[in-house]
């Protein structure tokens, strides 16, 4: 695992996942106990939704004692290797003292996250942004204590939002299914929208002592 100099206020990092590495973008919370996995998309790189969402959030989490590791998937189409990818950010985490976890993921990388969650049964909630269905039918199998939070843009000419509307049926409480009027599948039409709920929830899942009653899907 070898550090690369960054100004920013994360840190590039190569980590070990399975017989390669991959590269992650830290935003170590010195002393926290709570973080986040951002699964990249399909897009591969640090592809990410809603007006740069994940390093807004990323900064602003940090700054309140959460650490977030954003994951560029090695092979960005391919749902196996993109879970073990993830997998491979939890235990990063998970290593440095994280004990309450979250996941983030956009599309297909909703998927993915959805899908690491089930295999990983550490994760307090999932977080899932215009998510596919395909490769996220486990979501029946998250662990009991995992909530969802589904979000998708009822304008989404990429993925139907029947999508999320199929894996908020299928989910266990608690679980919410915020349809986004007008917004595409970047949600950049609603991106102040998406910044603040999932920000919100975000907070509130990982800090249960401020826990606030949420809606849930209807």
């Amino acid at each position: 695992m070898a550090p690369i100099e960054s100004a920013r206020p994360f840190h590039e990092l190569t980590i070990s996942a399975g017989p390669g590495g991959v590269e992650v973008r830290h935003y170590d919370a010195p002393g926290a106990e709570c973080g986040i996995v951002w699964v990249g998309g399909i897009g591969g790189f640090w592809d990410d939704p809603a007006g740069d969402l994940y390093p807004h959030l990323c900064d602003a989490l940090r700054r309140e004692g959460i650490g977030s590791l954003r994951i560029n998937v090695r092979h960005p189409t391919d749902l196996d290797a993109c879970v073990a990818d993830t997998l491979a950010g939890i235990a990063f985490l998970r290593d440095r003292g994280i004990t309450r976890l979250a996941l983030v993921g956009h599309a297909f990388a909703g998927a993915v996250a959805i899908r690491a969650a089930v295999y990983s049964t550490v994760p307090e909630t999932v977080v899932a942004l215009a998510a596919q269905s395909q490769g996220a039918e486990l979501v029946s199998r998250l662990p009991i204590h995992c909530s969802l939070f589904l979000l998708h843009g009822t304008a989404d000419e990429v993925v139907h939002v029947s999508n999320s509307e199929y894996l908020a049926a299928l989910a266990h409480p608690p679980k919410r299914l915020l349809l986004l009027e007008g917004a595409r599948h970047r949600l950049d039409e609603a991106a102040l929208t998406v910044h603040r709920e999932v920000g919100a929830w975000l907070r509130d899942r990982l800090h249960p002592s401020q826990r606030l009653v949420l809606p849930q899907a209807g």
